[in-house]
């Protein structure tokens, strides 16, 4: 049984512009949940890359402040001080190789932090490392050489130092709309 068509006109004009109107607006919400999606990803994702690195960052400095013999740089007792702020960078003797005196300096550079090792020698005997605070027979001291510079972390805003035999660490992360402030004490043990 065959029927037959009377209308064979199409779609009416009426029917298209439904058509591509429910067809737009359904292309423009799945597209606002791709959108919504990609958002909210990438937040998560700067901040479980921040988190991560500042907390590889603490354990490194803190692995490093726990095996030194000496801190070099004067920091304040605490963070309240106005004549005396925490500093923004520390140096301290190496002490993982007691065989030879190095020292190792964290500092900010930009919003980088990065970590030195750092020697000291006279002209008389570059292949003897001295102490950072030794003088040589005219009273003159040492020459500092840089041995390494390493990045430790990226996406650092400030970090602070304070305190004497226990050391409070300050540091401050920001990766796009992310931030993150941690803080921490290291005992050293050898201080």
């Amino acid at each position: 049984m065959f029927y037959r068509f009377k209308n064979r006109n199409g779609f009416t004009l009426e029917e298209t512009l439904i058509t591509i109107t429910i067809t737009a607006l359904t292309l423009l919400l799945i597209l606002s949940i791709y959108i919504l999606y990609q958002r909210t990803y990438r937040k998560g994702s700067n901040k479980a890359e921040i988190s991560q690195n500042a907390r590889i960052t603490v354990d490194k400095i803190a692995r490093d402040l726990r095996q030194s013999l000496d801190i070099v740089t004067k920091l304040p007792a605490n963070p309240d001080e106005t004549d005396n702020p925490p500093k923004n960078y520390i140096m301290f003797q190496d002490g993982h190789d007691t065989n030879e005196i190095s020292y190792i300096k964290y500092y900010l550079d930009g919003s980088n932090l990065k970590r030195q090792k750092i020697v000291y020698y006279f002209d008389e005997d570059p292949d003897t490392y001295v102490y950072y605070n030794s003088v040589d027979e005219s009273g003159d001291p040492p020459k500092e050489s840089i041995l390494q510079d390493n990045l430790v972390a990226e996406y650092v805003q400030n970090i602070k130092f304070w305190g004497d035999k226990l050391i409070s660490i300050e540091i401050s992360m920001k990766k796009g709309e992310e931030k993150l402030n941690m803080r921490t004490k290291i005992f050293g043990r050898n201080l």
